[in-house]
């Protein structure tokens, strides 16, 4: 479910880039979110990773990570490793 989330935003975000802009997306890298296959996900819109570092809560002022169901789905969750992928429209993507 949550992956088919990040998949349609991949696919509405791209059509609201600029020709040098960029997507960032912060997920976590470790079982079972890195089988989410962000890069994949990307690629399947048109998007190519041009970056991938480390992601750090204080470049992003504002914040707040929340869960994506259920009756907690409010509340906080403990962020652990994740990184911020970086994608770019690709030179070949059809507008």
């Amino acid at each position: 479910m949550h992956r088919n989330l990040v998949h349609g935003f991949f696919s509405s975000a791209r059509g609201m880039l600029r020709a040098d802009g960029e997507i960032h997306v912060n997920h976590k890298t470790t079982a079972p979110f890195c089988h989410w296959n962000i890069m994949e996900l990307g690629l399947k819109n048109w998007l190519v990773l041009i970056d991938c570092v480390d992601f750090k809560k204080e470049d992003y002022p504002g914040y707040h990570n929340k869960r994506g169901d259920g009756s907690r789905c409010d509340e906080p969750f403990p962020l652990g490793e994740c990184s911020t992928f970086k994608f770019r429209l690709s030179p070949t993507a059809k507008r």
